[in-house]
């Protein structure tokens, strides 16, 4: 599916149709994945290109699930490749309070409301009193305070089990 995509959208191609053929999450994530490109620095022919638009061939037939499966897919994989444009975006141009923001705007855009929503931005002090050692010397390597940002959501069931996610978001490392 990514290859076929990437051909597609070599040929300037700006809406494509796929086939899921009973494999509609896998089909969307290689159709959305396949069109990444780290580019936004370039300029010129090579520059940065819009995505082509994804969607089903046979919407009209798929199951409700089905459709779900699809749009689960490209869910996914739109997050995927936020989280590589966040990985490769240089310290200079992705310092902490950057990323802050851009993370902050992704949030607004999936519109779940403050009341399920807790978005926490801990500063130096914070840190300090954490007793977060290896943090705060891979801190002191940019003139840029340190932010350290938290989501909560608070969205699932009462008697869901929490899950955490914890990633690694250094802009910056000597």
């Amino acid at each position: 599916m990514a290859t076929g995509v990437k051909a597609l959208k070599a040929q300037e191609a700006k809406d494509i149709g796929i086939a899921g053929m009973g494999h509609d999450q896998a089909a969307a994530e290689g159709a959305t994945l396949g069109q990444y490109k780290f580019n936004t620095f370039k300029s010129g022919k090579k520059g940065a290109s819009k995505d082509a638009k994804v969607s089903s061939l046979d919407q009209e037939s798929l199951s409700p699930n089905e459709v779900q499966s699809f749009e689960h897919g490209l869910i996914q994989a739109k997050a995927q490749n936020l989280a590589r444009i966040l990985m490769e975006t240089p310290s200079n141009h992705m310092t902490p309070t950057l990323f802050v923001e851009r993370a902050m705007k992704e949030l607004e855009k999936l519109d779940l409301g403050s009341q399920k929503l807790e978005i926490l931005v801990r500063d130096q002090s914070w840190a300090e009193e954490h007793k977060m050692g290896a943090f705060l010397s891979v801190a002191k390597g940019s003139d840029e305070p340190l932010k350290f940002l938290e989501i909560r959501y608070h969205g699932g069931k009462s008697d869901d089990k929490p899950l955490a996610l914890v990633g690694k978001g250094v802009t910056f490392d000597s």
